[in-house]
C-alpha cells in the first residue's frame, strides 16, 4: 500500500474495481507522475506505473492533437494476457487499470465511464470540500 495523497480518490477506485474480478491494479495519477490513490499495486509498483501512465497518456495527447482528433477518452494496450486502459479522468489526471485476460471490464463501458466521471469530479473539486468527500470546512 502508498501512502494515499487523496483518500477519497483512493476510496472512489476501490469501490468500484474492487468487486471486479481480474483486475490486477489500478492507479490514479497527475500529468507529473504523483500517484493521487492505488489499488493492488505495492509502493514500487505504484512509482513505474504512475511513470508509465503520466508518459503514456502525454504521448498520446500529443498525438491526438497532430490528428485533430480532440481529447483522448481511451487509450488501450491489448495483451496476449489482457490489457492495459488508461482513461481520462479531467485535464491533469489519468485513471490505469491493468486487467487479467477474464477481466470484463470494458474500456468504453459503463463501469469505467461512471468511474472516470466520478474521479473527475472528485479532482475539479478543491481537496477538503463536501464534493471530496471533506467537511467542506477549511482546517
Amino acid at each position: 500500500m502508498i501512502p494515499t495523497v487523496r483518500p477519497d480518490v483512493q476510496k472512489t477506485v476501490e469501490e468500484h474495481l474492487e468487486p471486479v474480478p481480474g483486475v490486477r491494479g489500478a492507479l490514479v495519477v497527475t500529468a507529473d507522475g504523483e500517484a493521487l490513490g492505488a489499488y493492488g499495486l505495492d509502493g514500487k509498483r505504484v512509482e513505474y506505473w504512475a511513470a508509465m501512465a503520466a508518459t503514456m497518456m502525454g504521448v498520446a495527447r500529443r498525438a491526438a492533437e497532430h490528428a485533430d482528433g480532440g481529447a483522448i477518452r481511451t487509450l488501450v494496450l491489448d495483451m496476449a494476457d489482457g490489457r492495459i486502459v488508461l482513461a481520462g479522468t479531467g485535464a491533469d489526471s489519468v485513471l490505469l487499470v491493468i486487467a487479467g485476460p477474464q477481466c470484463r471490464l470494458e474500456p468504453e463501458g459503463a463501469e469505467l465511464t461512471k468511474l472516470g466521471a466520478e474521479l473527475a469530479a472528485i479532482l475539479r473539486a478543491e481537496p477538503g470540500t463536501a464534493a471530496d468527500g471533506g467537511s467542506g470546512t477549511p482546517s
